[in-house]
């Protein structure tokens, strides 16, 4: 299932970071909704709409973090350099990160079924 956000354009002047938080927030209380275990998340707005990767990525790890959820393990999913990195947070086992290139990350907001993996 596809769990659809739209995130602040930052080239367009949207920069109210509440608004980039808010989406991470409000897809983790519709996967808690659907009774999703696992959620992959892009880095929201920080491809074309230009936010500024550093806080994107900031944004994406302290709203996650912090909100409430039954789901237990998020992957956030940045390109950086033509390189495709992982950052995997267990929300019951607290914070773990990893960086890799393996089958199973996604770049798009999507929870994935056991054995999926991209073609």
């Amino acid at each position: 299932m596809v769990i659809h956000t739209v995130g602040p354009n930052y080239n367009a002047g949207q920069r109210d970071r509440s608004s980039l938080t808010s989406c991470y927030r409000r897809a983790l209380e519709v996967a808690d909704e659907l009774g999703a275990r696992s959620v992959a998340f892009p880095l929201i707005s920080g491809g074309i709409c230009g936010w500024p990767k550093r806080d994107a990525i900031a944004a994406a790890v302290e709203t996650i973090a912090s909100t409430p959820t039954s789901v237990e393990t998020v992957q956030l999913v940045a390109l950086d350099q033509g390189r495709m990195k992982r950052s995997t947070l267990n929300s019951r086992a607290g914070r773990r990160c990893a960086s890799s290139r393996e089958p199973g990350c996604c770049t798009s907001g999507v929870t994935t079924p056991p054995g999926y993996s991209p073609a």
